[in-house]
């Protein structure tokens, strides 16, 4: 039996303590990296009191790139948490993202090996633009017996 949507009812935003939030493990440790250095156990629990006071949204932050989360919890204007639906159908909020927040250093090595690729991919392309007529492009071959 599938479950109940949980956004199921509303057009746009709703009071997040009316809906029933889940943590991933990643959106607690980015609170206390982001947000608040503390124990998990009290980042948990301090995420949970948010609800009382933040909202939830279809609406992407105009300053989120857009990833396809379903649904988007927000704390005030410059913290969002997007909200994802779990196999069971339920809330589960992914991470926890801050307005003009620097990249981080596993986003900058990301950025870094997306640019490898590219440019490994336009040299590829390159050297098959020399290929002619199906052949391989081979420089010429000097004829040492010659």
């Amino acid at each position: 039996m599938r479950a109940p949507d949980p956004l199921a009812g509303w057009s746009s935003s709703a009071p997040a303590q009316c809906l029933p939030v889940n943590w991933s493990p990643h959106s607690i440790e980015q609170y206390v990296s982001r947000i608040r250095e503390m124990p998990l156990d009290d980042a948990r629990r301090e995420l949970s009191r948010l609800l009382a006071t933040a909202v939830v949204t279809r609406e992407r932050p105009e300053w989120l790139p857009d990833r396809g989360a379903h649904a988007f919890m927000r704390v005030g204007d410059d913290i969002a948490l997007p909200l994802w639906k779990n196999e069971r159908g339920e809330l589960v909020a992914a991470t926890v993202l801050i307005r003009n927040m620097p990249p981080s250093e596993s986003d900058r090595e990301r950025t870094s090996a997306r640019r490898r690729t590219a440019r490994a991919g336009k040299r590829a392309s390159r050297l098959a633009q020399k290929h002619r007529g199906g052949r391989r492009y081979l420089a010429p071959v000097l004829d040492h017996n010659a």
